[in-house]
């Protein structure tokens, strides 16, 4: 396999390992946890490949570097550090690189913020928005449901607030 200075994040199910290398890449394939058609998302490219593409990328054959996941497949362990319920058949092409969605995230948490300091209406249900969105990424979830709750506060209380000014200046 010839020096590759990539990096590549393996994505199963609603899980993200990596960054990796090329060389970690083909070292994982070789102990069997991973197999030729996982789902890599090149960050040079910003594309999604296989992990056979990787390889053919580099002249290796799968079935060569991994003593068999081409040629007997064997379903593929969970990577050290797995978390639980990880399951390792698992894998998607992917339509989003991870981490995608961080914007989302920071302007929910930016808007629910603004949210709660100007008591805006507007600006919790912008934060509902994007922390709706943002709740997608499973990197910068915490995040998009901290600024989803601090919108839903906003707003509550920016309702209350101009109901109660309403009154005041009714009566």
């Amino acid at each position: 396999m010839t020096p590759d200075t990539g990096t590549y994040t393996l994505r199963r199910g609603e899980h993200s390992f990596g960054p990796y290398t090329a060389a970690e890449v083909a070292a994982y394939l070789a102990t069997g946890n991973i197999v030729p058609s996982d789902a890599l998302f090149d960050h040079d490219a910003q594309q999604w490949i296989t992990v056979q593409a990787l390889l053919a990328r580099h002249g290796t054959v799968p079935g060569a570097m991994s003593n068999g996941p081409a040629a007997h497949p064997m379903p593929p362990v969970a990577p050290a550090g797995a978390p639980p319920g990880f399951d390792p058949a698992m894998s998607f092409p992917g339509a989003e690189p991870p981490g995608s969605r961080r914007s989302d995230a920071v302007t929910a948490l930016i808007m629910g913020l603004l949210a709660m300091v100007c008591c805006g209406p507007l600006f919790g249900v912008l934060a509902i928005v994007f922390g709706l969105r943002g709740m997608k990424d499973p990197i910068n979830r915490g995040m998009a449901i901290a600024g989803f709750v601090l919108g839903i506060v906003g707003v509550v209380v920016g309702t209350l607030g101009t109901l109660f000014y309403l009154l005041a200046a009714i009566l």
